[in-house]
């Protein structure tokens, strides 16, 4: 029985002499030296006083590793009764210690014949291994240690006593040595080394030393392949140079015996003297791991641990490890992907190098991930796996990485820096053992896994990070990101200083560097994908040049890549969302990768951001004691902000930042637009801003008051966001628009087009119709302009250029756009100025062509004439829905769906708390639905709650066809909506907020009323009788007599006698349509009633689909919207303008269509005038 401290409680009763006691330091296992580490652990226990046996046992078994326990594994699980310490340590040292022989053989394996005689050498090996050794092990040792030409002679002679046989060899080799001239080999002195390309007297020693390598390998050769005992005399090597190196002397197993100064051939035991020659001087060239000859290279040279080649992974000498932590499951596992035969071998190469080197092995894991080869920038393969399905199952790990555009707020004063490369960066990680197995790649050609971390695995950038913070870790000179570390100093003195620094840690830490990568000591360096230098940061020429020569994109996914590469860098250009707009907009809606796009609308916006990249702004390193700003300024469609500090007077940029505005922020007022590019603007460069002073700059000055005026008269938007700009500053300063260049840059208006002159001259003396002019007899005075050489029409006042027709149509825009007059008002007003045939007619049809007069212009909208409704076969068979609200609260109701049957005329009216789906929907079912049956027709509007997925599914199960009316067209819905006109005057009427009470009985007046177009009252085309009112006197009474059967008979003739009747349509205004509204190809869609002030009627063009007597399916932003024909009018389009793109949308985008009819909600206006339109829920 033992106690909690690991003692035997029954030694405790026997007596008490024994002392337990667990408080000790035991020292750490010494696997190949057993005995001494449990003389060491005795030692404890004699000074800590522990003489029980089982507490030596535990104590014993808890320091030793898994690896060593298993070696004992049985006595620990199953310790004797008795003397448990003892058995164990005699165990542990019998299993772990090496036999006797063994280690004696291991010594004597080290031990070379080299000049001694055989005998000398037996003699040798007899007194290193002492008597106790057999002399058959001594025999054998010596044996395996004689030439290879030697060994076969002894071994027929292995019965002989072993000194015998010593003078057996003894005998062999004096014959099978004879005395030879002399061959020799010089060591050779070091050269002076040089960077870069050697000098030419290198190349004379190259050739030189290039033929005195094959003179000397033939001769050799011929030594080697002799492999008699002849005496043949070998010839000397006339070298003045020493060449003989170790690869050399294994290839032909030759020898050196550097005590007599002799070349022994392993093969024939034949040597060759080789005196020395000390007055030889050589010049060796060299291979260097470091090239070049500034101060910053001589100091890394001091570190050649950190430049050696790659090669077998060396010791690790950091604690970093790659774990690969995954969630519960099976392995995960994958069939080898069948190669090509070319890519094939490609893949076994790879592999049999990396398990050459150490980087892979054979695996037996239950993982496996497939082989892919990624394509390289020299058109060869990498191979690496895909670990897709592995990174899926593997638990992420959420160390950061660096932000890239971090390191500039380091380079405050720093005028030289150094890059430094990490080579095979991630194979210096070792991945732990137990995840090793998850690294496994199949191939077709076997399972191999990876000791060290692989490109591909999860996580594998953040151990990486991890791993270079702790390397720089306390060197704030320095900026490491995954494998580039930057260092950067002020003077050339502390650069040293602070290379050596890094020089030590990386050695330290066993990192390689990529010399060829690595630069050292500039005023400039490319880092990250920039330019950095002493002013500040740029992007890359190189990265410029490769975008400004980017082709014009044709597909969606090639937009999106060019689109990509230069928001890299963003930062750098000033209104870029502006200028790269059109671009995004031809993006917008569901497109894939492989659409075409249209550029023909685009190129002008493509050409325009690379010239913006092109003229991109140096941006300055921040300085914490310098003064910041935050510029800022909006536009009609997009925000910017410019952050700058202020040096010696003048300001500088510090980053950009512009955002297209979105769809409802573009119905902003001017003030909530500026107010919205600060909160903007300090939302983007917060992390710059927190915690220091700094104003804000607007050339919009009503904002300057905006902490100074009264809160209450503030909308909600605009005070949350001048409460979370308080929480930076309150300082806001006006500037005017002229002086606030850089974010003004959004609002200014594009320049006029003009013409040039002298190329309109020049293009009028290669103008055919203009010399046919000039040799016939026509009204026009045509002469040339003595300064240009430009022809003029002198016919005039005021003389008139003669336009060609590369310009005619820019000479119309130019004057056409500055207020968009009429046709004949153009053409005037252009023959006024400018001359050529036909002026009036073209600019007649230009004008009529002009996309953004159609756009704006009202002349007279379409007026189609009405048409009729089927007439419906039986009652209830077509009803119309619709809703009335928000209305005022009356017994928790604030909504009203009305219902009538197009037949009958029957209203119904159920009161609504909300206008949900799910209520709209029960509704109808419960009331109208339950009692009237199911309806063949059902007309709404396009309400959300009529489009949802839950209505058409409820049509679709009591068999209802549902038909939708077209947006903004209420006459498709009328009757309902006539019915809403007479239900909320009869509710006015008695003058009852609770309206919900007076709902029945007006209903009940609807129903009783008489109709003139249908001679009846609803109800009695219904129930077949009037129904009775309140206060009536006298009503009719049946025959007593009546039969009940002849009753029900004659009523059911009557009902099925009744005929349904048209509605009546009591409008009488004129009707029109455009003449070419029916074979139009574009057309232009009016918008909504809820238009803003100085926004276009119409949208579009849009491209017509189909077409029929009321409605017209049009192509919006790529999909079929069916609209009345009273909302278009056709479009008359220029032959350029013909090329329709459902991604290009005007300037003026359309208002959202509105699903609901209902009056509008209240408005209020602002301090600005502004009207405020507050949403309505669908919830209360």
């Amino acid at each position: 029985m033992q106690d909690e401290n690991g003692g035997d409680t029954d030694n405790m009763e026997k007596g008490a002499h024994e002392i337990f006691k667990v408080g000790i330091k035991i020292p750490p296992f010494l696997p190949n030296r057993p005995a001494l580490w449990f003389a060491q652990l005795e030692g404890q226990f004699c000074l800590a006083g522990i003489t029980s046996d089982t507490t030596k046992f535990y104590n014993a078994t808890s320091q030793l590793d898994p690896q060593f326990a298993i070696e004992v594994a049985d006595i620990i699980e199953s310790p004797p009764k008795d003397n448990k310490y003892q058995t164990l340590k005699a165990e542990l040292i019998r299993r772990l210690s090496k036999p006797r022989e063994e280690e004696i053989r291991q010594f004597l394996d080290n031990q070379e014949l080299g000049t001694r005689k055989p005998s000398q050498f037996l003699r040798h090996l007899q007194h290193l291994a002492g008597p106790q050794v057999p002399d058959e092990f001594i025999r054998s040792a010596w044996h395996n240690r004689l030439p290879n030409n030697i060994q076969p002679i002894i071994a027929s002679h292995m019965d002989m006593p072993l000194e015998k046989l010593a003078e057996l060899a003894d005998k062999i080799i004096a014959i099978a040595a004879p005395t030879p001239p002399n061959v020799y080999a010089a060591t050779s002195s070091s050269a002076n080394q040089h960077a870069g390309n050697p000098p030419d007297h290198y190349l004379t020693v190259l050739e030189s030393l290039a033929r005195q390598v094959n003179e000397l390998t033939k001769q050799v050769a011929s030594l080697s392949m002799n492999n008699s005992r002849s005496s043949r005399s070998p010839q000397l090597a006339d070298v003045t140079r020493p060449i003989i190196g170790v690869d050399f002397l294994g290839h032909y197993n030759l020898f050196v015996d550097c005590r007599r100064h002799r070349l022994i051939d392993g093969l024939t035991s034949l040597s060759v003297n080789a005196p020395r020659c000390a007055n030889i001087a050589v010049e060796t060239v060299t291979i260097k791991t470091v090239a070049g000859n500034s101060d910053f290279h001589d100091l890394l040279r001091n570190y050649p641990d950190v430049t050696k080649p790659t090669g077998k992974p060396k010791e690790t000498k950091h604690q970093t490890k790659h774990h690969m932590r995954t969630t519960p499951g099976p392995p995960v596992a994958a069939r080898p992907r069948r190669l090509a035969p070319d890519r094939l071998l490609i893949a076994k190469k790879e592999f049999e190098e990396m398990y050459a080197n150490g980087t892979a092995r054979r695996s037996e894991s239950p993982w496996s991930s497939p082989l892919h080869l990624a394509k390289k920038k020299d058109d060869g393969w990498r191979p690496c796996g895909d670990y897709r399905a592995l990174n899926a199952r593997t638990i992420p790990d959420r160390y950061p990485i660096r932000q890239i555009n971090d390191f500039v707020y380091q380079l405050s004063g720093a005028k030289i820096f150094s890059k430094i490369d990490l080579i095979n960066a991630y194979n210096q990680i070792p991945v732990a053992n137990e995840d090793i197995p998850k690294t496994a790649i199949t191939t077709p050609f076997g399972l191999f896994e990876f000791p060290y971390m692989t490109f591909g695995l999860r996580n594998a950038a953040q151990t990486f990070q991890r791993f270079i913070d702790e390397v720089l870790q306390g060197l704030e000179f320095t900026y490491g990101y995954i494998d580039d570390i930057l260092v950067f100093s002020k003077t050339r003195e502390h650069h040293l200083q602070h290379l050596k620094t890094v020089f030590e840690r990386l050695n330290q830490y066993g990192i390689l560097i990529n010399t060829s990568k690595s630069i050292f000591g500039i005023n400039e360096v490319n880092f990250l994908g920039y330019s950095v230098s002493t002013e500040g940061i740029r992007p890359l020429k190189e990265k410029v040049e490769a975008i400004t020569n980017y082709p014009q994109p044709k597909t969606a996914k090639q937009l999106r890549r060019f689109l990509g590469m230069i928001n890299y860098y963003r930062k750098f250009i000033p209104d870029a969302a502006k200028i790269q707009g059109p671009l995004n907009d031809a993006l917008t809606g569901n497109i894939k990768g492989n659409a075409p796009i249209d550029m023909t609308n685009l190129v002008t916006a493509f050409n325009e951001c690379k010239r913006s990249l092109s003229q991109a702004t140096l941006l300055v390193h921040p300085e914490i004691n310098l003064d910041l700003a935050l510029f800022t300024d909006a536009s009609d469609d997009s925000i910017g902000a410019v952050l700058q500090q202020k040096r010696k007077g003048n300001w500088e940029p510090l980053g950009f930042f512009s955002r297209k505005l979105t769809t409802s922020q573009k119905k902003y007022s001017p003030y909530d637009r500026e107010l919205l590019a600060i909160y903007e603007g300090i939302k983007h460069f917060k992390y710059m801003l927190e915690a220091r002073n700094f104003c804000i700059y607007t050339d919009h000055k009503p904002i300057t008051y905006a902490f100074t005026t009264n809160r209450s008269q503030c909308s909600p938007r605009q005070f949350r966001y001048l409460d979370y700009i308080s929480q930076f500053t309150t300082d806001l300063k006006y500037i005017p628009g002229k002086d606030n260049i850089v974010a003004d840059a959004l609002s200014r208006v594009e320049e006029i087009v003009t013409i040039n002159y002298d190329a309109l001259a020049r293009d009028q003396a290669q103008d055919p119709e203009l010399q046919a002019l000039l040799t016939k007899n026509t009204a026009l005075q045509l002469k040339q302009i003595a300064e240009n050489q430009l022809y003029c029409d002198f016919s005039t006042k005021s003389p008139r250029p003669y336009i060609t027709p590369a310009y005619r149509k820019r000479v119309f825009e130019t004057i056409h756009q500055l207020s968009h007059p009429s046709g004949p008002t153009t053409a005037k007003m252009v023959a006024q100025r400018f001359v050529w045939p036909g002026v009036r007619r073209d600019c007649k049809t230009w004008a009529k062509e002009c996309v953004d007069c159609q756009r704006s212009k009202v002349n007279r909208h379409t007026n189609a004439p009405f048409t009729t409704f089927p007439v419906p076969s039986e009652r209830f068979a077509h009803v119309h829905l619709d809703i009335i609200g928000p209305l005022p609260y009356s017994n928790g109701f604030r909504y009203c769906l009305t219902a009538i049957d197009r037949f009958t005329r029957w209203p119904d009216g159920y009161p609504l708390a909300d206008i949900t789906a799910e209520t709209c929907a029960s509704a109808f079912i419960t009331n109208w639905v339950s009692r009237h049956g199911c309806p063949q027709t059902v007309t709404t509007d396009r309400g959300l709650q009529f489009q949802s997925q839950l209505f058409q599914s409820i049509t679709n199960l009591i068999g209802a066809e549902h038909r939708p009316t077209t947006s903004y067209h209420p006459q498709c819905n009328g009757m309902v909506e006539r019915l809403h006109r007479q239900l909320k005057a009869a509710i006015i009427c008695h003058n009852n907020p609770q309206w919900t009470e007076t709902l029945p009985l007006v209903l009940l007046g609807i129903r009783a009323a008489w109709k003139e177009d249908l001679q009846a009252s609803a109800a009695e085309l219904v129930y077949g009788e009037p129904l009775r009112l309140p206060g009536q006197f006298f009503s009719t009474s049946l025959d007593q007599n009546l039969n009940p059967a002849d009753y029900t008979a004659r009523l059911r003739n009557h009902m099925a006698a009744l005929t349904p009747t048209p509605a009546s349509n009591h409008n009488s205004k004129t009707f029109y349509l455009p003449n070419d509204i029916h074979t139009a190809q574009f057309v232009f869609l009016r918008r909504g009633p809820a238009k803003r002030s100085l926004e276009s009627p119409y949208t579009g063009p849009y491209k017509v689909l189909k077409r029929n007597t009321k409605t017209f399916s049009l192509d919006i932003k790529g999909k079929e919207v069916t609209v009345t024909i009273d909302r278009i009018k056709p479009a008359y389009l220029t032959k350029e303008n013909r090329e329709y793109d459902t991604t290009i949308r005007p300037p003026m985008t359309a208002l959202p269509f509105h699903t609901n009819h209902d009056a509008p909600p209240p408005e209020k206006k602002t301090r600005s005038g502004r009207l405020v339109k507050f949403p309505d829920y669908y919830r209360p």
